[in-house]
């Protein structure tokens, strides 16, 4: 009932007539609408995909909590965001997916590592396939010595640093790395990867991979840490960005269902490794939807042990 809540305010209060959902760039409390009517709004690219999931789940959740005749409000709202964000936030020549201006419904702003979160979802599909390998994994752009950058490195506008006006972590969005961000995007490359492009597998794991990196401390496997965000360059921490706490990122998901493969889906539950390239991955005893789950790589051979029932296979089979 509180998600439901949450998702009847935002479809009355925060869509647009496009069927987008608007956003203040900046902060503002929820309910200071005075600030909300005063300061400029634009349809948000991450907004509208952090909302189309949460209306999926709901659809899911009504069926689940005996509720069917609450199912169709959600979907039909999820459909209806879909399509719109297809219409409207999809730049055929930019190939990428952009905020749009809630009043004349032109795209507007630069390019952003927020306009790949369509890919974590249904969103986007084989169409769109071109503009992610075209933008994401470009090196001069995004896809830098520590990847993703929050801003592509050729642009006038970009800070390793997150300087602005010379103020260094003032726009911590305008290139460096930030975990959470990087979190959405190993899952929306490894659902394009394991969807039509496996030819993207390798590029998951090296994202897992150098996103992991960033984590350490220089070469001392004991200090770990999660800091705000990180030089897309060097993988450096902000250590002068408060303590090394910020735990927006999701990391042991990434290790269990890419560097594991362990995945559970609608129909069940599919062993589907990345290919990392480690001598040996070692998971036991895991609890996934029900079932107790172990699961053994060496080299490219892959065993699974579902409730005592052993499977063996290889790197790039699910199974």
């Amino acid at each position: 009932d509180g998600l439901a809540r949450d998702a009847r305010w935002m479809l009355k209060n925060r869509m647009s007539d496009t069927g987008l959902i608007e956003v203040m760039r900046g902060e503002v409390a929820f309910d200071d609408s005075d600030r909300w009517r005063r300061n400029s709004r634009l349809c948000a690219v991450d907004a509208a995909v952090s909302t189309y999931g949460l209306l999926i789940a709901l659809g899911r959740l009504a069926l689940r909590a005996h509720s069917p005749q609450d199912a169709p409000e959600w979907d039909q709202a999820a459909t209806r965001l879909a399509v719109a964000v297809r219409e409207h936030m999809w730049d055929a020549e930019w190939k990428l997916f952009r905020d749009v201006h809630p009043k004349t419904g032109k795209r507007v702003g630069p390019r952003s590592a927020v306009c790949f979160y369509p890919y974590r979802t249904d969103l986007a599909d084989a169409r769109h396939l071109a503009g992610l390998e075209a933008s994401l994994l470009d090196p001069d752009a995004f896809w830098t010595t520590f990847p993703v950058a929050t801003a592509p490195a050729n642009d006038v506008r970009f800070s390793r640093v997150g300087a602005r006006a010379g103020v260094r972590g003032e726009a911590p969005f305008s290139g460096p790395v930030v975990p959470l961000v990087n979190s959405h995007l190993i899952d929306a490359l490894a659902r394009v990867a394991r969807a039509y492009a496996p030819h993207l597998r390798p590029h998951v794991a090296h994202l897992v991979s150098r996103t992991i990196r960033m984590f350490f401390d220089g070469a001392d496997p004991v200090r770990i840490g999660s800091h705000e965000y990180y030089d897309p360059l060097e993988g450096r921490a902000s250590t002068h960005r408060w303590a090394s706490d910020s735990t927006h990122s999701w990391v042991i998901d990434a290790v269990v269902q890419y560097v594991a493969g362990v995945r559970p889906h609608d129909g069940g539950l599919t062993i589907d490794p990345m290919p990392f390239g480690l001598e040996l991955v070692d998971l036991s005893g895991v609890r996934v939807r029900g079932h107790t789950v172990d699961v053994r790589i060496e080299g490219d051979r892959v065993t699974a042990t579902i409730d005592g029932s052993q499977r063996a296979g290889r790197l790039g089979v699910p199974m």
